[in-house]
């Protein structure tokens, strides 16, 4: 692990409930409801390929980016992946 930290991606195979202490449903739920977590931070990936952010994501009215829930769960549903960068410096239990 040491050699991967910091550097490159790390892959460990467990049960769906590995880190289920550190990051919930709930959580990640509550992390997206607030806002602020859109792209670069925040990025879908299908298969090999980042999708586009204005595919998931839009302008308000006030101008700042957010999510478009509907889009967002549809392409989940089908199988796109969630990815998260920095997402420790948002929740001190995953720092």
């Amino acid at each position: 692990m040491t050699e991967a930290l910091g550097r490159n991606a790390l892959y460990v195979r467990a049960t769906s409930d590995k880190f289920s202490g550190v990051m919930s449903w709930r959580k990640l739920n509550r992390l997206l409801s607030y806002g602020g977590l859109t792209y670069p931070r925040l990025r879908l990936i299908d298969g090999n390929q980042e999708l586009a952010p204005d595919t998931y994501s839009g302008l308000g009215r006030s101008g700042y980016a957010h999510l478009l829930v509907a889009e967002v769960t549809t392409l989940l549903r089908e199988g796109a992946l969630l990815a998260f960068d920095a997402i420790h410096e948002l929740d001190e239990q995953v720092n």
